[in-house]
């Protein structure tokens, strides 16, 4: 693992940013799930998303993953997970209306978490099974 000086974590996490809009860009429909190496970086990614959520949120959908469990993302909330997904756009590249109600929300929670069932989140490196 390589340590950063602050200096450089601006232009480190431009660079990430920009590799992972480059990534939807190639593959939309796909999700990037991610954490922490250590608790201290799990910890600095919780306040970077938490910071900066109003400018993520222009492009991204943002969601916890805690044990099995998918959920949107609340800030300064814990998660063992963060799970991004850029949001959809029409032909004439503008954002598709947010969805409203909380029934087309919660069907979407649930379908994400039938997925998340399906993976054996221990098999991850660092984890163990969710108690």
């Amino acid at each position: 693992m390589t340590e950063t000086s602050n200096s450089d974590f601006v232009t480190v996490m431009a660079t990430v940013f920009k590799i992972v809009n480059d990534f939807f860009n190639k593959f939309p429909s796909s999700y990037i799930v991610f954490s922490g190496s250590d608790a201290r970086r799990q910890r600095l990614y919780r306040i970077i998303i938490s910071k900066e959520f109003a400018e993520i949120t222009k492009t991204f959908d943002v969601f916890g993953i805690f044990g099995d469990t998918i959920n949107k993302f609340e800030l300064n909330k814990t998660y063992d997970l963060y799970l991004i997904k850029k949001k959809m756009r029409t032909k004439k590249n503008q954002l598709v209306p947010k969805l409203t109600g909380e029934q087309i929300v919660q069907q979407k929670l649930d379908r994400m978490n039938e997925m998340l069932k399906k993976v054996d989140l221990s098999k991850l490196p660092g984890r163990t099974e969710a108690k």
